[in-house]
């Protein structure tokens, strides 16, 4: 198929030079002037020369330019694959850092909902603590309290005992006689004497 193509090639490649060929000829032998048959002969051999040339150029250079272009081709497709891999990559790349920027999105309004939490726990136990600690304050006041009351009823005690003491030895010596101060001895001998 591909030679089928090569040979309506040339084929065509020598109807444009004849083409050209006849289209010159005919403008040369238009030309006013005797010139004769040496501006036709001039032009029908730059025409050959161009066709030889030409055909050279195409039969020696055809098969080395294909090969440029086969390995210019095979070169872009392989560069054309590796660009493709670098964008597929970096796709996926994409898409699995879109992934994580989720990912990373969620885990942190998930640290959020525990950092908040455990700030409500922690502010639920401080709050505990110190109601606790409140209540053993209040209650160490109140022993303390207790402790000043019973004291000070202590002390109440002794000075109310000091001053009946004291008033009683004001007061007894004038309303006890002497017969009263022997029949107390008397008593306590005889309650010494019983034990």
């Amino acid at each position: 198929m591909k030679r089928r193509y090569a040979r309506y090639g040339w084929v065509r490649i020598a109807l444009l030079v004849c083409l050209c060929l006849l289209l010159s000829a005919g403008a040369a032998l238009a030309a006013e002037g005797n010139g004769g048959w040496r501006p036709t002969y001039d032009l029908a051999m730059r025409w050959f020369n161009f066709s030889l040339l030409a055909f050279v150029i195409v039969k020696f250079s055809r098969k080395p330019l294909q090969d440029f272009l086969n390995g210019r081709k095979y070169e872009l497709s392989i560069e054309i694959k590796r660009i493709e891999e670098q964008r597929k990559e970096a796709s996926d790349q994409a898409r699995q850092v879109t992934r994580e920027l989720e990912e990373s999105s969620v885990k942190l309004v998930e640290l959020k909902e525990r950092i908040i939490s455990q700030g409500v726990n922690s502010k639920e136990r401080i709050i505990e603590e110190a109601r606790q600690q409140g209540r053993n304050m209040l209650q160490e006041s109140q022993s303390r309290i207790e402790g000043h009351i019973f004291r000070a009823r202590q002390k109440f005690r002794s000075e109310l005992v000091d001053a009946a003491i004291d008033l009683a030895m004001e007061k007894l010596p004038k309303i006890i006689s002497d017969t009263d101060k022997k029949r107390l001895v008397k008593d306590f001998m005889s309650s010494l004497t019983v034990k």
